[in-house]
């Protein structure tokens, strides 16, 4: 690691981690090295005036940080399933590629790269100087070895990125030749995933408790329940950390995390649902935010015959007021969109927003399908005899309290708009339950969208989780022209295709993507590059005051 000495004196606001959060078109702020404090002084009149005292942070080496994490089931990187421990892990092993703010891979371990075949072979030549946390050089054998297990084992979070791999050779110590069964577009950005030694994992002195990466920091012990303990890595290739070492506190449950923040008993912290109208205004941390990968939704069941009729869903989408929600509920920490495609992502289209609120279109586009026979300001159903109102179930999740009360908010929208709403707000079991048996109108929630977006699982005629039951082949056809684009050109045109579709067609009303944030103390500074994945983006930048 360099040890660094310069000292570097930039006077002015200190903005330490600021932003946005999980929705972070800007995830990061510049930050001063400075901070200031006020004290009092007499002038000869004797009257007091403020005097400012200018107290200089700094980055210099040492210090620790502390975070929070659940309590690891293990720490094999590839078989891990916990989010608080893949913060954790992120700090130890390294991946081939990492992606920026814009989804954009960029090499960490990868000195070079190049395709052949139209996408479908890629040759990766490694750094010459990665040694793993154990003194072993990084190899070709050890890229290898880690695809092969992670298709090897039972379960790993990673499957899907190496499952378009057909086999993978190793020209020499450095270089690995990768063949596909065809090229995609996304090759690059699938090879996220850790690295690990072939020598360690595959000797029989592997403990999966005690993980060896080749990352910024050391694993130096776990106690069961109590805390995890990271150094340094003085050998890392890379510019080494200011942060010398890194304590984990164990905690019980997610808002655990919150009440050690508030307490002060951790310095940083990343909650996978943040409170914007609890910390936005508080000035005792730093918030840096940045665009999350959460995507909020109304879907229409396809079951439904009213539903079948695109006027009447383009209705319904001109008249949820989005924009007084995500001011409402969220501060506007978030972004509007057209489709399920993650804003500021170099794939994304730049598109300006449809679908603004406007209740005068929306009536329009119905008046003349549906009648208010009894007048009570409620569309009925065709039997006029009957004067029975139209009514529909909206299905929430318990559990979502955001979205459980946002959903009053978008049921007097709809109410508006001439139909009456019943919401269905139910425990997360039997939500689940009612959406795959079909037992719901509308359906009120989201997805945390793949960096890597797999739109074949939801919007498929056959996808896995297709639950609105909507089919259309163009969609299909629209989802295998994502799958099959291996340029960047070509996947930029098939994703503004698919906008349009789903502009058009609206089988879902777009809400938004909301903001995630890394909150931390005032004892950090620096500037880290948060995702929804790896909050640590960066974390040789931040330094502490101790």
């Amino acid at each position: 690691m360099k040890k660094i000495t310069k000292l570097l004196w930039v006077f002015g606001l200190v903005m330490v981690l600021t932003g946005c959060s999980a929705n972070q078109e800007q995830p990061n702020t510049e930050v001063d090295e400075t901070t200031s404090e006020v004290e009092e002084s007499q002038t000869d009149s004797g009257e007091n005036a403020e005097t400012e005292v200018i107290k200089t942070v700094e980055p210099t080496f040492g210090g620790t940080l502390r975070i929070a994490s659940y309590a690891p089931k293990t720490l094999d990187p590839l078989k891990n399933d916990q989010q608080s421990v893949l913060q954790v892990l992120g700090l130890v092993y390294e991946p081939l590629f990492v992606l920026d703010e814009t989804l954009m891979p960029i090499p960490v371990i990868v000195a070079s790269h190049s395709f052949e075949n139209e996408g479908a072979t890629l040759t990766i030549k490694l750094k010459d100087n990665v040694l793993f946390h154990n003194g072993v050089k990084l190899t070709a054998s050890d890229v290898a070895y880690t695809i092969n297990r992670i298709k090897d084992v039972d379960y790993s979070s990673y499957k899907n990125q190496v499952r378009p791999i057909k086999n993978t050779t190793v020209v020499d110590e450095l270089t690995l030749k990768i063949y596909y069964n065809q090229g995609y577009a996304f090759a690059l950005s699938d090879l996220t995933f850790p690295i690990v030694s072939r020598q360690y994992v595959s000797s029989s002195d592997y403990d999966e408790m005690f993980p060896i990466g080749t990352g910024p920091y050391r694993f130096v012990e776990y106690q069961q329940m109590q805390n995890f303990d990271l150094t340094a890595n003085l050998d890392w290739h890379g510019d080494g950390p200011y942060i010398e070492n890194i304590k984990g506190v164990i905690m019980n449950d997610g808002q655990a995390m919150e009440t050690l923040f508030d307490q002060k008993l951790i310095d940083i912290m990343n909650p996978s649902n943040f409170n914007w109208l609890k910390y936005s205004s508080n000035e005792e941390q730093n918030i840096t935010s940045y665009t999350s990968s959460y995507y909020d939704f109304i879907g229409f069941n396809f079951d439904r015959p009213l539903f079948l009729d695109k006027e009447t869903r383009q209705a319904f989408a001109y008249a949820v007021n989005r924009e007084f929600i995500l001011y409402d509920r969220y501060i506007n920490h978030g972004k509007l969109v057209n489709a399920p495609i993650i804003p500021g992502s170099w794939y994304a289209t730049g598109r300006e927003l449809y679908y603004n609120y406007d209740m005068d279109v929306a009536k329009r586009l119905v008046e003349s399908k549906y009648v208010d026979f009894d007048g009570d300001g409620f569309f009925d159903y065709a039997d006029e005899a009957k004067q029975t109102s139209i009514e529909l179930t909206m299905l929430v999740n318990k559990e979502n309290s955001l979205r459980v009360h946002t959903a009053d908010i978008i049921k007097k929208d709809f109410e508006a708009l001439g139909f009456k709403i019943l919401l269905d707000v139910v425990e997360p079991n039997l939500y689940y339950e009612k959406i795959e048996s079909g037992d719901y109108d509308l359906l009120y929630g989201g997805w945390k969208m793949s960096q890597v977006p797999d739109y074949g699982s939801l919007f498929a005629s056959n996808g896995l989780q297709n639950h609105i039951r909507y089919k259309s082949e163009t969609m299909d056809q629209l989802i295998n022209s994502i799958v099959g684009a291996y340029t960047m050109d070509q996947l930029k045109a098939s994703v503004n295709n698919f906008e349009t579709h789903m502009i058009e067609e609206v089988p879902y009303i777009s809400l938004y993507f909301l903001d995630g944030a890394v909150m931390s103390g005032k004892n950090v500074y620096g500037k880290i590059h948060p995702n929804t994945e790896w909050m640590f983006h960066g974390i040789e930048n931040l330094y502490l005051d101790f």
